[in-house]
């Protein structure tokens, strides 16, 4: 027996294979090293857009209707000398400003229920929706 005999190689069921697992590592390598050198397009588009004067939305104003103690009705600081003159104002502002509109409603805490809930209907009658109660805080347990 030769001892330089290499049964190794001799076997012909035997296939040399070459590992690509340093290859694959190294091509990897050089990919994110072009990924990360290759300059950033920007994608821009010009535009020219058409110049113009904005002009400026007014805000609607609120209206506010306010009960005293002495059961009077002011609306936007005006007395309301009837419950017609505070239904044709409520009925021109709803027509001037629209149903969306704002209102606040400031009660004193010796204003009668029947005057409150009186122009709380009226105010629903001519499609108001949007109503806050100012100052409710106050009249709440503590």
């Amino acid at each position: 027996m030769n001892p330089y005999h290499d049964s190794y190689h001799d076997d012909p069921e035997l296939l040399m294979d070459i590992n690509t697992t340093p290859l694959i590592d190294v091509m990897l390598v050089l990919l994110i090293m072009f990924i990360v050198t290759i300059p950033i397009q920007p994608h821009a588009t010009s535009l020219t857009l058409a110049q113009s004067q904005a002009l400026p939305v007014p805000e609607p104003r609120a209206i506010h209707i306010r009960i005293d103690a002495n059961q009077r009705i002011e609306v936007n600081g005006t007395i309301m000398d009837s419950r017609e003159a505070l239904e044709n104002m409520l009925t021109t502002l709803t027509a001037q400003r629209g149903a969306d509109q704002q209102i606040f409603v400031d009660v004193h805490p010796q204003a009668r229920y029947e005057q409150v809930a009186g122009v709380l209907a009226q105010i629903q009658r001519n499609g108001l929706k949007r109503i806050n109660i100012v100052g409710i805080d106050r009249y709440s347990s503590k």
